[in-house]
């Protein structure tokens, strides 16, 4: 830009002259900018509240967040000036930490936090930093702020306080640029202190409670104790009402819980009228924290009720006994809602924060007033030191015994005075049994007849088998009618004890109705004597079992067992053979001793070396013994000349006797003597040996002579009468020949051809002795009877 002029000059006379001037004004025009400025203002953080709970650092952290960005915008003023506005900008916001501050106030469970700053974050940390308290962030950019609290703080007020952090420790700060619209700018930096923007709440104890139970706390007093004085019962409700508070002491930890203040109360409206003393009503008050109930226009006290204070112990104290609605021992509390105990309850955590409630529970269940009752107890000295057995015996039936039980119980009526006692009897159970009777093989039903007493019948044709009964003296009468099983093998003296089915009650009943009753089970009084099986030995008229070497012997011996059963019935008789000692007896060919011995019940006898069966013994179940003789024998020391037996005791008959429950009895009879060899020659001698059958001892003997060779028979008779002559005489081989007072014909065997070849007499031969009848004079003193 320039500027022109024209310029003229005029002298004096007027002559002018003329030009034109012209300036660049580019040097000479200025303007000065108009820039932009900036008024920074306290920034206000009332707005921002970062708040974190100690509670919730128990199951992990506590976080907040939050933007500063508004607040340290609103502090900016920016002044665009003529070039107009720009723009405002506020970032790069950074944290900053004033390690001179005092944090002393800062501890988490007691340990002191130290902060540091590293990169931007700020850190609370204890245990030499290997613990995080504290975590302070921000957003460069955006200016958010993010707090995060791993630990609780302790806070050194009582209750739910706000801990800040200390005054000037943490601080946030922001760079401001305002630029106009021509682009001038205008800078400056805000700063805020973060303490009262940063709060950590303090996690407070709570206290939750529930129903007290005092169900296991009763007080019990009886009128019975009031006779002679008073009736007292103390218990603590403490474990109750502290059962009854749940505390919960957060992050701070367990400090204590602390019931106590324990305190009666009385509704004054609550129905009393249940409650009397002796026909007056019972009026309850409440005086210095003591209820008590009175009769008399308060001058009886009946009942009063206290408690501790501090520890909660209840005492109730009964000077006078209650009136009981119902007979028996029942047991009279107070009307529900009428007395009520309350305490107060305090939850403390362990850095002093507390949480209060107040706990009541109705007493009415916790008092009872137990009636004066009856009392009945087992007198068992009484039991032990006499015998109340009763026993009957199956070989007497019906013939009853009994017992008497009155002093088996001990009866004490207390207060109210006696009324009666009266004695009954009860079935256990169903009344099933394991008894069986005998007879039918039935079981036996326990019932009660409609007078009270007490049946045993079979269970199926309904027959009496046992009865007991008791009368008002407490007498026990027990009566069998039908035998019972009894365990095998205790004969007549094998008892029977009843089963525990049978139970003799006592009741005692008071003045007033009350009645106590104890019961005896009579199961071990009550005993059957089983009536074993009887037998006996009749050794008269015994028969013989006469054998030779052609013909057994045998002979019935049952007759001479005599049996009986008794009650219990026929079971049966069994019979068996047994040895009692040697036998008397040598084998007549070889000399040899013969020795007896068992074998499969049969007795056997045998030569001592070579063991050649000369005789076998044996029985049948009728009690039929029949001997088999396969050589010749002689006696020993024989001093009988007309027949050949064993010794008496040597071979022995038993006779069991079995009743119908097993019971059995055992008989035995020696037979060695009825057991009867025939004399004759025996095979294999170069001599004659003799073998004579017996001899009758009559005077003129029957001697029947039977040729097996030549099957003829030959029979030489008396005159005497057949009826004289015993039914079982043992007939002799053609071989033996006897005759009276004459010399005998014998024969002798030939060993190598085993023919039998006759023989003339020789006059050496001696005369045969004649043996008495064995049924007369037959010693039987070693028969005996075995059970």
């Amino acid at each position: 830009m320039s500027l022109r002029a024209d310029v003229t000059v005029t002298d004096q006379d007027g002559d002018t002259a003329s030009d034109r001037l012209a300036a660049d004004l580019g040097s000479v025009v200025e303007v000065v900018d108009d820039i932009p400025e900036v008024t920074l203002q306290r920034v206000d953080l009332e707005g921002l509240t970062l708040t974190t709970l100690d509670s919730e650092t128990l199951a992990g952290t506590s976080q907040a967040s939050g933007s500063a960005a508004a607040a340290f915008e609103a502090a900016v003023m920016a002044e665009y000036g003529a070039d107009g506005a720009g723009s405002t900008v506020v970032d790069n916001y950074t944290l900053t930490l004033d390690t001179t501050a005092d944090t002393s106030a800062i501890t988490s469970r007691g340990a002191p936090v130290v902060f540091s700053l590293d990169n931007g974050v700020i850190t609370g940390t204890v245990d030499d930093g290997s613990t995080e308290v504290l975590r302070i962030e921000v957003d460069v950019t955006s200016g958010t702020l993010t707090v995060i609290q791993s630990a609780p703080l302790d806070h050194p007020e009582p209750g739910m306080d706000t801990l800040s952090l200390p005054a000037g420790l943490v601080s946030l700060r922001a760079d401001v640029t305002v630029t106009d619209q021509d682009g001038d700018t205008a800078s400056d930096r805000l700063a805020a202190d973060l303490g009262s923007v940063v709060e950590v709440v303090d996690d407070i104890p709570e206290v939750t409670l529930r129903r007290v139970d005092l169900e296991e706390l009763t007080l019990t007093t009886l009128d019975s104790e009031t006779l002679a004085g008073t009736s007292q019962a103390s218990g603590s409700a403490a474990a109750a009402f502290e059962a009854a508070v749940t505390a919960e002491y957060g992050a701070d930890g367990a400090g204590s819980t602390v019931v106590d203040n324990y305190t009666l109360t009385l509704d004054t409206t609550a129905d009393t009228s249940a409650i009397t003393s002796r026909g007056a009503p019972v009026v309850f008050s409440l005086d210095g924290g003591v209820i008590t109930g009175t009769v008399d226009d308060g001058s009886t006290e009946v009942l009063r009720i206290e408690v501790d204070v501090t520890s909660g112990t209840l005492t109730v104290t009964q000077s006078a006994p209650l009136d009981h609605p119902e007979p028996g021992m029942d047991t009279l509390s107070l009307p529900a809602g009428l007395v009520s105990l309350r305490a107060d309850v305090t939850v403390t955590d362990q850095d002093g924060d507390t949480a209060s409630d107040r706990l009541a529970a109705d007493l009415g269940s916790v008092v009872e007033v137990k009636d004066d009752v009856p009392v009945v107890e087992i007198n068992g000295q009484y039991l032990d030191n006499n015998d109340l057995v009763m026993k009957v015996d199956e070989r007497y039936l019906e013939e009853s015994v009994s017992g008497n039980f009155a002093n088996a119980f001990n009866v004490d009526f207390g207060a109210d005075g006696e009324a009666a006692v009266n004695y009954t009897l009860e079935i256990e159970g169903d009344g099933s049994t394991d008894l069986v009777a005998t007879l039918s093989g039935e079981e036996v039903q326990l019932m009660t007849t409609p007078d009270g007493n007490i049946e045993g019948r079979t269970l199926d044709s309904n027959e009496l088998v046992l009865t007991v009964e008791v009368d008002e003296n407490a007498e026990v009468t027990f009566t069998q009618f039908l035998a019972l099983q009894h365990p095998v093998g205790g004969g007549s003296n094998n008892t029977l004890t009843l089963p525990n089915g049978i139970t003799l009650n006592a009741t005692a009943i008071d003045s007033d109705g009350d009645s106590t009753t104890e019961g005896i089970s009579l199961g071990q009084y009550l005993q059957v004597r089983d009536d074993g099986p009887m037998i006996m030995i009749d050794s008269r008229d015994l028969p013989l079992a006469e054998a030779s070497l052609e013909e057994e012997g045998v002979a019935d011996f049952s007759r001479a067992f005599v049996t009986g059963f008794g009650s219990d019935g026929e079971g049966g008789i069994s019979y068996e053979l047994a040895i009692g000692g040697e036998p008397n007896l040598t084998d007549a060919e070889t000399g040899q001793a013969i020795l007896l011995s068992l074998v499969d019940g049969r007795v056997e006898g045998r030569t001592e070396r070579d063991s050649e069966l000369a005789f076998e013994a044996s029985v049948d179940d009728q009690g039929v013994v029949t001997l088999a003789q396969y050589r010749s024998v002689i006696e020993i020391n024989d001093d009988k000349d007309n027949q050949i037996n064993l010794l008496d005791q040597a071979i022995k008959l038993n006779a069991t006797a079995e009743d119908g429950d097993g019971d059995s009895l055992t008989g035995v009879l020696n037979i060695g003597a009825n057991l009867v060899f025939a004399e004759g020659s025996s095979a294999g001698t170069n001599q004659g040996v003799f073998s004579f059958n017996r001899l009758l001892a009559k005077e003129e003997p029957l001697l029947a002579i039977n040729d097996e060779a030549n099957e003829e028979s030959l029979a030489i008779e008396n005159d005497a009468d057949e009826a004289t002559q015993p039914a079982n005489a043992t007939s002799l081989n053609a071989n033996e020949l006897l005759v009276d007072d004459e010399e005998a014909l014998f024969t002798e065997e030939d060993r190598t051809s085993g023919t039998r070849q006759a023989k003339e007499p020789e006059s050496s031969l001696a005369t045969p002795a004649y043996a008495a009848n064995a049924h007369e004079d037959l010693d039987t003193s070693n028969n005996s009877i075995d059970q």
